[in-house]
């Protein structure tokens, strides 16, 4: 993803197109050339790619713009040749809030598809009745037949993103519903293993009919449902605070010690830091002693600092690097299946 090419920002938000898209002349052409496509036939072919990707750019607009209502910013918003992702910096606090933003998407496709209905009634109905015969030579050549187009496709569109594959739309609802019952880390792992099974189907039968397209969203989708997966599981274990993962010398039992003077000091069953104070080096922030470890992952990139002094009770404890944290996380490693088991 980091190939992607910036080209407009709307409303604050970056707008990028990845890469790829520099093929699209030639893909275009090379459609043209297999299907014997005159010149207005490939405009029209143009025109409708270029407005499958505006009504996917305003989709993603729809969720960040829901988003941005509901206090979550947006990164920025990414075009892929297989469609697009609006990237935000983080997930809503609430579960109903991101069933809003996960609908908001395809409700926008909805409301486009709506608009075009007066202009298929006005114009493109009469346009066929006065046809013989429909044919696809004939609906190419045509522009009045555009709108159709745009009728159908976002409809589709919709239906699409509302398939409850996760990590799309639909399986960001199921996780809203689920999360409002059980919580987001059970919730995720429901949803990701429900998406990846759809993702297993859609890659058979797209290999078995040879539908390229299929296959590739069928693997972008199994491969974000195992992310999104990975990256839940890793907020869970930041979930905890630095009193239940690091040692204190009266604890007796923890995973990992507490990094003490720049140095970090490690026993496989049961850690010590000394009794000592540390040597304290000066104008570095500190983090209390049962704050979480998000906080302070946050406060390490928020400041810069190679680590924070760990305080309770104005009593330096030692010090936490992102390095320490990470190698925390490191041995906490889940087990990763197939398909992710649905248990806790």
């Amino acid at each position: 993803m980091h190939r992607a090419i910036k080209i407009f920002t709307v409303a604050g938000i970056p707008v990028k197109v990845h890469w790829t898209f520099i093929f699209m002349p030639l893909l275009i052409w090379y459609m043209a050339w297999v299907y014997h496509l005159n010149t207005t036939q490939t405009m029209w072919v143009s025109s409708a790619i270029t407005v499958m990707l505006i009504c996917i750019l305003l989709h993603e607009f729809g969720h960040a713009l829901a988003a941005r209502k509901l206090n979550v910013s947006t990164s920025d918003i990414l075009l892929l040749p297989i469609g697009g992702l609006a990237r935000l910096e983080n997930l809503p606090s609430k579960a109903i809030h991101e069933l809003w933003i996960a609908i908001a998407g395809p409700a926008v496709n909805v409301l486009i598809a709506l608009i075009t209905i007066p202009y298929l009634v006005l114009v493109t109905a009469p346009r066929i009745a006065s046809v013989e015969f429909l044919t696809p030579e004939l609906i190419l050549t045509d522009f009045d037949f555009l709108p159709p187009f745009i009728f159908a496709m976002n409809l589709g569109l919709a239906a699409f993103n509302l398939l409850p594959a996760f990590p799309m739309d639909g399986g960001r609802v199921v996780r809203a519903l689920l999360a409002i019952r059980m919580g987001r880390y059970r919730a995720t792992k429901i949803a990701a293993a429900i998406g990846q099974l759809i993702a297993v189907a859609m890659f058979a039968y797209g290999l078995l009919s040879w539908k390229i397209p299929y296959i590739f969203i069928a693997a972008f989708i199994f491969i974000a449902a195992q992310r999104e997966r990975f990256w839940i599981w890793r907020q869970h274990l930041l979930s905890n605070k630095i009193s239940d993962v690091f040692l204190l010398p009266e604890s007796g039992e923890a995973e990992l010690p507490i990094q003490q003077s720049g140095e970090f000091k490690l026993n496989p069953v049961q850690g010590a830091v000394s009794s000592e104070q540390p040597e304290i080096p000066s104008g570095w922030e500190s983090i209390d002693y049962h704050s979480t470890l998000e906080v302070a992952v946050s406060r390490l990139y928020e400041t810069k600092m190679p680590a924070l002094l760990v305080k309770e009770e104005e009593q330096a404890l030692g010090l936490i690097s992102l390095d320490l944290i990470e190698e925390w996380l490191s041995t906490s490693q889940p087990r990763f299946y197939f398909l992710p088991s649905f248990n806790t």
